[in-house]
């Protein structure tokens, strides 16, 4: 098991993870730590780092982006269920990683040996919206005949 020592040293790297992702500027960043009265991410506590991930982790969840991604993940799932056999019987989690192996394909970011997931988070906004409109296009042409 971690020390605490090692713990807070990865909530504190998830917490800067996060407020990058996010898009979070300096002054932001100060502000929200200015709440717990302290300058710095390492003057916070573990339960206070903790509260400050699950808040970033909500409005992560939330932007534009990721609910492009879910989009996609949907889309490619319920494409793939109409026209893989067998594929209704996977587990979900499979499901949803051969989905985004799926997607980076035909975003044409696919790189040999390169990590679905990472390349999935890279694909733009509007590759995500045109891969999702492709895989539902896909779909209505198959169950029409």
């Amino acid at each position: 098991m971690e020390n605490k020592s090692e713990q807070k040293k990865v909530l504190v790297r998830k917490y800067h993870t996060m407020c990058r992702r996010l898009g979070l500027d300096e002054e932001t960043r100060k502000a929200m730590l200015a709440q717990y009265d302290v300058e710095s991410s390492k003057d916070l506590s573990i339960a206070e780092l903790t509260k400050l991930i699950i808040a970033l982790g909500a409005e992560l969840h939330n932007t534009p982006e990721n609910k492009a991604r879910k989009r996609v993940i949907g889309a490619a799932i319920g494409y793939l269920e109409a026209n893989k056999e067998g594929f209704a019987t996977w587990a979900q989690y499979a499901k949803v990683e051969y989905a985004k192996g799926a997607a980076v394909k035909a975003s044409g970011m696919a790189t040999a040996g390169a990590d679905i997931d990472e390349l999935f988070d890279r694909i733009p906004i509007e590759t995500l919206v045109k891969i999702s409109a492709m895989f539902n296009k896909m779909k209505k042409l198959t169950n029409k005949n």
